[in-house]
């Protein structure tokens, strides 16, 4: 009896495997990623699904629609489609990801850690573990605990072997910087920059943080480099994620005139919000004269104000770390 109740148990093993095998090689199929093109080819793997009663396609179309659906930030559809046909989706590397991830989006860490680290310990698809490893960092960031994060990003970057993800490594550098260890940071910019480089967002987003580092160190003429060389890379403008680091880099240079050239293109609502994200000795910089009396002193002055603020925030946190 008990073996065939093994026997029977290692034809289900072998029947989970090769679906989900099915599954991958759909999705690895997709290559384009455009939403449109996507939405048509996850309807039709559905539709393909449901007449044929294969569960490959109609969880390969769910997958996709799901992708789509979490780019858009439409929680409610994607929860819809991930919870249809659990007979199909339930266990599948790929939905579970995706069900860590619609919790991720959500803010509930916990959940997507637990979800993430079953679809680590799946040995069928080595780099989804890896992807999972590297996200349950990111819950851990999230929850503000650095070591935690840390040691989740460092494990996934030594899994990577030669193949290094870019954004991995600014996972790493991006702690760091929460964490002050700003001396940290270059080494592995420049294990990021030995690598062959095809996300050129990931490659922007590195100089950014190298940046950061930079200037929380008062390099002035490192950081001046940091950005002539990200120039000479062909990027241009400053993405919502920057703009902090981008004002500090102007503070720095002592480059007033950058500073408000840059200030004035964002509306006061869009301040506001940027605000609550901003130093505390930088608000008085953006105050538009009417909540205090630093808001209403001449520009040259706040610019001084700021200045010495930066200065003030590096000795603070100097002598912290040395107490």
């Amino acid at each position: 009896m008990l073996c065939v109740m093994m026997t029977a148990s290692m034809a289900a093993q072998n029947q989970d495997l090769e679906l989900s095998a099915e599954v991958e090689v759909l999705i690895d199929a997709m290559t384009s990623d455009d939403a449109e093109e996507l939405e048509v080819a996850g309807a039709r793997m559905m539709k393909n699904g449901e007449e044929t009663g294969r569960c490959a396609p109609y969880a390969a179309g769910v997958y996709t629609l799901s992708r789509v659906a979490l780019s858009q930030g439409d929680f409610e559809r994607t929860r819809s489609l991930l919870q249809d046909r659990t007979d199909c989706l339930r266990g599948l590397p790929r939905l579970e990801f995706q069900r860590a991830v619609l919790a991720f989006s959500e803010g509930r860490y916990e959940e997507a850690r637990e979800i993430w680290r079953a679809v680590a310990s799946d040995p069928t698809n080595e780099e989804q573990g890896v992807k999972a490893i590297e996200n349950m960092g990111a819950c851990w960031q999230r929850e503000e605990q650095l070591d935690s994060a840390q040691s989740y990003y460092e494990k996934a970057l030594s899994l990577q072997g030669e193949q290094i993800n870019l954004m991995t490594v600014n996972n790493i550098v991006s702690i760091l910087n929460d964490k002050s260890r700003y001396a940290e940071v270059r080494p592995f910019f420049e294990v990021g920059m030995s690598i062959e480089i095809t996300d050129s967002t990931a490659l922007d987003m590195l100089y950014w943080n190298l940046l950061v580092s930079e200037v929380m160190q008062g390099n002035e003429e490192a950081s001046l480099e940091v950005m002539r060389e990200r120039e000479e890379k062909g990027f241009v403008g400053v993405p919502d994620y920057a703009i902090d680091a981008y004002w500090r880099y102007l503070l720095l240079q002592d480059d007033y005139d950058a500073f408000i050239a840059h200030r004035a293109e964002f509306s006061a609502g869009q301040l506001a919000e940027m605000l609550k994200t901003a130093p505390t000795f930088m608000s008085d910089l953006f105050d538009d004269g009417r909540r205090s009396e630093v808001g209403r002193l001449p520009l040259s002055v706040k610019w001084v104000i700021a200045r010495r603020g930066l200065e003030l925030a590096q000795l603070i946190e100097s002598a912290d770390a040395e107490s």
